[in-house]
């Protein structure tokens, strides 16, 4: 059985990372302080928690189709 996979808008635009959020520890006019920092990590362990769960639901979806044309197919 063929069927069509769909997936949400939102998995797939963006970024993944805020645009606020660097590699490094400094913004251009000198470097974070801890709140800052703090902060900053918060909001992206929150928008990876978000992004995670999204992922998730995707690979449910995959196998409960894997698993339905399995039983098809015995």
């Amino acid at each position: 059985r063929s069927s069509e996979l769909t997936v949400s808008d939102k998995l797939l635009s963006g970024t993944h990372v805020d645009a606020g959020v660097g590699t490094s520890a400094q913004q251009m006019d000198g470097t974070l302080t801890r709140k800052q920092m703090i902060a900053a990590l918060t909001e992206t362990r929150r928008s990876l928690e978000e992004r995670k769960q999204q992922i998730d639901i995707v690979i449910a979806a995959l196998q409960a189709e894997e698993e339905a044309d399995q039983a098809e197919i015995e």
